[in-house]
C-alpha cells in the first residue's frame, strides 16, 4: 500500500504550504494532484488493458501529489492505462486522506488542486463548471 511521505508532511510544513499557495480563491490548498500517463510500446497481450482512449495510446498511469516546493510527496502506480484517474483516487488516495486528521487545519479539510478528471470530494478543489459567474471565471483562470 502506498503512503504519503510524512517526512515532508508535518503539521508545520502543511501549514506552510497552505500559506505559500493562499490567495483569495485558494484557501487550505497544500498541493497539486494529477494523474499522468507514461507511454509504453503496444503490448503483445492484453492490449486493451493498457490502451487509454484519452491519450489514444498504450500507457501506464501514475497518480502523483506535488508540493509547492516542487517535491513529489506521493506517487501511486503503475496502473493500467484503461483505469480512470477518479477510480485510482477513490481506491488509493481517498482512504488515506479521510482516515487521518493530519489533513485538517482549524477543523477544515486541507485540499489538493485537481483537474476535472477527479470526483467531487471535500479534499479536492476543482474548477467550477457552467454556468459561471464573474468570480467563478476568475477562479478558473487562477486554477489553470
Amino acid at each position: 500500500m502506498f503512503q504519503l511521505d510524512r517526512r515532508c508532511l508535518t503539521k508545520g510544513t502543511l501549514a506552510q504550504f497552505v500559506n505559500d499557495i493562499r490567495t483569495s480563491a485558494f484557501r487550505n490548498v497544500w498541493g497539486m494532484l494529477d494523474g499522468t500517463c507514461r507511454p509504453i510500446c503496444r503490448p503483445t497481450r492484453a492490449q486493451h488493458v493498457y490502451y487509454s482512449g484519452m491519450t489514444s495510446s498504450h500507457c501506464i498511469k501514475f497518480l502523483c501529489i506535488t508540493l509547492p516546493n516542487g517535491i513529489l510527496c506521493y506517487a501511486n502506480g503503475p496502473h493500467a492505462g484503461i483505469r480512470h484517474d477518479a477510480r485510482i483516487f477513490r481506491e488509493h488516495l481517498k482512504p488515506l486522506l479521510e482516515q487521518d486528521s493530519h489533513y485538517l487545519l482549524n477543523g477544515q479539510p486541507l485540499v489538493l488542486l485537481a483537474d476535472s478528471g477527479f470526483p467531487k470530494n471535500p479534499h479536492l478543489l476543482k474548477r467550477t463548471t457552467l454556468p459561471l459567474s464573474h468570480a467563478e471565471q476568475q477562479f478558473n483562470i487562477l486554477h489553470s
